[in-house]
């Protein structure tokens, strides 16, 4: 059987969570390594541009990923 995992980020408009970008994957397929030095920094950017397309985006809202 194969392990399915979930990359979410959160979409912030006016300092507050109103959505989230996932990614869904196989983890037998690619590593965790993988999936945050190449797929996070993708989700957080395209995370940052629908929030500023609503308003105040994830940087304004001084958030940092963990």
């Amino acid at each position: 059987e194969k392990t399915r995992s979930v990359l979410s980020v959160p979409i912030f408009s006016n300092k507050r969570i109103f959505a989230c970008v996932a990614m869904r994957y196989f983890s037998s397929a690619v590593s965790e390594k993988d999936i945050k030095s190449k797929y996070l920094p993708a989700l957080l950017e395209i995370s940052n541009a629908i929030g500023q397309a609503f308003g105040v985006g994830r940087k304004a809202a001084q958030r940092q990923p963990e």
